[in-house]
């Protein structure tokens, strides 16, 4: 299994090489075309991959995008470069929540697997 950010949309070719190996998408394969991690400039795609390989497909119970970062507002970003103190002291807080501007996609596996 393969999870995390490749820095790669799902037609470019590096996540086209490892699905011609035998890995499968799971974010299509199970949550289907409309799923995304990353906005940008109005434009919705994902960065953040679950691929899996053919011997784990069926232990896999689901995938989904945890909807935490990709949709904030500019103001909110994670990045305080641009920010002056007064929005980074109302706003700011270090917690799991603006940690990235992708959002984590999350795999979840049966409990047998981990006894």
């Amino acid at each position: 299994m393969i999870v995390g950010d490749l820095n790669a949309y799902t037609k470019e070719d590096p996540i086209n090489a490892i699905i011609g190996e035998g890995y499968t998408d799971l974010a299509n394969y199970l949550g289907g075309a409309e799923d995304y991690s990353y906005s940008f400039d109005g434009q919705l795609g994902y960065l953040d991959h679950a691929l899996n390989s053919a011997s784990m497909l069926d232990k896999v119970v689901d995938t989904t995008e945890w909807y935490i970062n990709a949709d904030e507002p500019i103001v909110l970003d994670y990045n305080l470069d641009f920010q002056c103190a007064t929005q980074i002291d109302k706003y700011f807080v270090p917690d799991t929540y603006r940690m990235s501007e992708h959002d984590p996609v999350v795999v979840s596996l049966p409990h047998f697997l981990w006894s």
